[in-house]
């Protein structure tokens, strides 16, 4: 009896302990800011590739658009008996819009498994978790910190 008595209070701690994390109030719901007009991409490209160095990140492609950063890890996997090594990166991808209020910065942030391969496997971090938080935290700062050049 006292067994089944437990089980309530374990569901409830369980259940509460569970950390939901709000949805981004964006337009997109993905990490994003509208950098000052006047800031032009060049810059906040400059600027998003030393902050992204610093976390590690290796330079992946730019455009007039778009910046991608990349960092590679692995891990091992039990498969089948044996353990395999599992290949992955994460990507986070910039994408920038001129716009009448300015050059507007929406990130995407990708987990991805077997990179390159026929495997490859895309899970995209930036609508939840503390992440996408992170991710548009930085942006926010980011934009906050760079003024128009006079």
């Amino acid at each position: 009896m006292k067994k089944l008595a437990i089980l309530p209070i374990l569901a409830a701690v369980l259940l509460l302990s569970c950390e939901t994390v709000p949805p981004l109030p964006t337009p997109s719901g993905k990490p994003e800011a509208v950098f000052a007009p006047g800031v032009s991409k060049k810059r906040i490209v400059d600027t998003l590739a030393n902050e992204m160095l610093t976390k590690g990140y290796k330079i992946g492609e730019f455009n007039e658009y778009t910046a991608r950063f990349v960092k590679h890890w692995s891990t091992s996997t039990y498969v089948n008996g044996q353990w395999v090594e599992t290949p992955g990166e994460w990507r986070v991808i910039f994408n920038l819009v001129d716009t009448p209020s300015g050059v507007r910065c929406v990130c995407t942030v990708e987990h991805v498994q077997w990179p390159g391969s026929h495997r490859e496997k895309v899970d995209d971090y930036s609508q939840y978790g503390s992440t996408s938080h992170e991710y548009h935290d930085m942006l926010a700062r980011l934009a906050a910190n760079l003024a128009p050049v006079k």
